[in-house]
């Protein structure tokens, strides 16, 4: 609907300019002493006009002919570029990126098993070989999951890595395509965010929505099999014992088996834990066709290796860990003790080794350690150790963040607070998202609000007020509206009173405000954000946009001209230059993938941008028609009175979809009515976290990162007492 809008309202705007240009011909040589010059001037004037308008239509179609040619071939190539740029800062940041985790990769090894084969048909590998064997023609439908393990343990094989290796495999195909070989470009998508639609279709919106790709673009690629689905997360759909046939991961592995090509399996990568596996078989809900990679646990010698290598290099450290390295080498002896096997099996996966050095790491003011490893055999002996370091982890990665300075340390604008302080009211403000994330997912389905399913694992800024109750954030954005907008617009129409009396045009501007201010009050409960973004400025692409709307934007001045008014002439120039400006650092479908925090910075940026541009040209309009003070007045009021009925002028100038200051307002709204549960600015406290590692990315939203970690702070809403 939005690109058939934007035609017809040049179309519109066009057969304006050029009938505006015929009536002041036409007037123009009605009046009387013309010389012959003057009327030639007159005349050359509307062919002049007609001129400029044709060719900005023809300019239009150069580029949109000059789009049309991208070959779904070179759409793969950018796309694969981004992909490798993205996921890789992703990928690092999960092996120890962060300031408050261990740096240095974690090994896997797996074993890789198609339905029904025999035991000499299973191959092995390890992180570096994934690329390899998923290259292989029989391979190209792929399930990844952790190995059960053989002693009793309540998380299963959560923490195996199964992430790290999709992300690996992503990257690898992602840099075969930048190498010119012929594979499809993968895409990361999170289960818990399935749409209830077919694969292609979920695949084309993620493409638009994150990579910016251009519908037309995003379904060229789709429908030449050129791009790779990779869903992780199967296992966090449902909060149910099983995976049933009803359930929501049985709905979308029977979407998996739909999609495809001319009759034959599309390609696809699935990640989820083992035990969703065995659901899956039980139900009879495995798809077809897809080999089974299973990643095995983190064997004794390969743990006591990584330990060595992280925090036992030096003598120091080889004496506070020797314990631990011991019971290591006792467990791969024939007959291990018991305190032996539980220390191996309580350290057998990444992110349980990734815990234990954050924990027993952690130091006090002084630099001397908080926690002696010693005391993790005893942890592990009796069962406990899980709950331990899940219990001190964010603890122990803000004091790795004190000794750092490349991150800032969440709550750190607050200022004199204690490393104490800092780490509870970061567990409570994380309690307090991994609390609304898991009671978005249900045995009976998702929350659904006004016709959104709510995501169980992303944290997305503009889409948060539900946490502070499914109407409370509406009346308050209702409520600051009306603050905002009522008292503007009367003083407006006082103004306006005052300095001129009232009149046919200023009628018609109080009406027009009335009604742009009843439908912000009627808002839309899911406001799309603007992309904007000033840095586009920064950037060859974005300063030749800028060029080009610039040269655009003089047209506008016309229509001031062709009243005879140099302050109508100066309004729409100046009016004209700034419309340009906000279209040119408008994100367009070549930019980057967004960041978590850009959608709501450029969606207030776009509303500040409309109320500056409307402001000005209302001032440079009625420039001598009153007192200075009074103009000022009104250009103010009325720059604001735009701000808050957005809607409505953003409808006009971009696109009738987005809607400039909607979303940052209604966030705005969910901080005030959220003010005792998260901090107030809540998307630099994400970020931090972020850097610090305990959460991660997926486009333009935060995850925790892992959901164990979710899981264990959704229940506890008070971080334990130290050590």
């Amino acid at each position: 609907m939005a690109k058939r809008r934007r035609p017809l309202a040049a179309t519109v705007l066009s057969s304006v300019v050029c009938l505006s240009g015929l009536w002041w011909t036409v007037r123009a040589l009605g009046q009387r002493g013309m010389e012959s010059s003057e009327v030639a001037g007159v005349l050359s004037f509307y062919p002049g006009l007609v001129g400029a308008v044709l060719g900005a239509w023809g300019l239009w179609a150069t580029l949109r002919g000059m789009r049309e040619q991208r070959t779904a071939e070179a759409i793969s190539l950018d796309l694969a570029r981004t992909v490798l740029r993205e996921e890789g800062a992703q990928y690092r940041q999960l092996l120890g990126g962060g300031d408050g985790t261990p740096e240095g990769p974690i090994d896997v090894a797996f074993t890789v098993s198609a339905p029904g084969a025999g035991e000499g048909q299973v191959a092995q590998g390890t992180l570096a070989d994934i690329v390899a064997h998923y290259l292989n023609p029989t391979n190209r439908r792929m399930l990844i999951t952790g190995e059960s393990p053989a002693h009793a343990s309540g998380a299963g094989d959560a923490g195996t890595g199964k992430t790290v290796l999709a992300l690996a495999l992503v990257l690898g195909l992602a840099s075969e395509r930048i190498k010119g070989n012929h594979v499809p470009v993968p895409v990361r998508l999170t289960a818990a965010s399935w749409p209830h639609n077919e694969i292609d279709q979920w695949l084309c919106s993620r493409l638009t929505e994150v990579y910016h790709l251009s519908s037309s673009d995003a379904e060229q690629v789709v429908d030449a099999g050129m791009v790779l689905p990779v869903i992780d997360g199967l296992d966090e759909m449902d909060r149910g014992p099983l995976l049933g046939y009803s359930s929501r991961a049985a709905a979308l592995l029977r979407a998996v088996q739909r999609s495809g090509n001319g009759g034959s399996p599309g390609p696809i990568v699935l990640t989820c834990r083992a035990a969703s596996f065995l659901d899956m078989i039980d139900s009879d809900t495995y798809p077809q066709s897809m080999v089974h990679v299973t990643i095995s646990r983190v064997a004794p010698p390969r743990a006591k290796k990584y330990l060595e290598q992280q925090v036992a290099a030096t003598p120091r450290g080889r004496v506070r860990w020797q314990a631990v390295l011991d019971a290591l080498e006792a467990a791969t002896s024939n007959s291990p003790s018991m305190v032996a096997s539980a220390v191996a099996h309580a350290l057998d996966t990444p992110w349980r080794l990734n815990l234990a050095v954050t924990v027993y790491q952690e130091r006090r003011p002084d630099g001397t350690y908080l926690r002696d490893p010693a005391d993790l055999i005893g942890l592990a002996r009796t069962g406990h150790l899980r709950e331990f370091l899940l219990d001190h982890y964010i603890s122990a990665a803000l004091a790795a963040a004190h000794r750092s300075t490349r991150t800032r340390r969440p709550g750190r604008s607050q200022g004199g607070r204690s490393a104490q302080a800092e780490a509870e009211a970061t567990w409570r403000a994380l309690a307090a998202l991994a609390h609304y994330l898991n009671g978005n997912s249900t045995p009976q389905g998702p929350r659904v609000i006004e016709g959104r399913r709510l995501s169980s694992t992303d944290i997305t800024l503009h889409e948060l007020w539900p946490l502070a109750g499914p109407r409370r954030a509406l009346r308050a954005d209702r409520a600051i509206t009306c603050a905002i907008a009522l008292p503007t617009i009367s003083a407006l129409l006082c103004q306006l009173y005052h300095a001129f009396g009232f009149g046919v045009w200023q009628t018609a501007l109080g009406a027009t405000a009335v009604l742009a201010g009843a439908t912000q009050l009627r808002g839309p409960v899911w406001p799309h954000p603007q992309r904007f973004g000033l840095n586009r400025l920064r950037t060859r692409t974005g300063r030749r946009d800028a060029i080009l709307w610039l040269t655009v934007g003089t047209f506008l001045g016309i229509p001031g001209a062709l009243v005879g008014d140099m302050a109508g002439l100066a309004g729409g120039a100046v009016g004209g230059a700034l419309v340009s400006l906000t279209l040119a650092v408008a994100r367009t479908d070549s930019d980057p993938i967004m960041k978590p925090q850009d959608p709501v910075n450029g969606d207030a940026l776009g509303g500040a941008l409309y109320a500056t541009a409307f402001g000005i040209m209302s001032f440079l309009a009625l420039n001598g028609a009153g007192r200075l003070s009074e103009i000022v007045t009104i250009a103010v009021l009325a720059g604001l009175a735009v701000g808050s009925a957005a809607r409505f002028t953003n409808g006009f100038l971009v696109t009738p979809k987005n809607e400039a200051g909607r979303a940052t307002l209604r966030y705005f709204a969910f901080l005030l009515c959220s003010r005792r549960q998260l901090p107030w600015r809540l998307g630099r406290f994400l970020d931090d976290c972020y850097r610090l590692g305990l959460l991660r990315t997926a486009g333009t939203a935060w995850q925790f990162r892992h959901i164990e970690l979710q899981e264990h702070l959704a229940v506890r809403s008070d971080p334990p007492s130290s050590p």
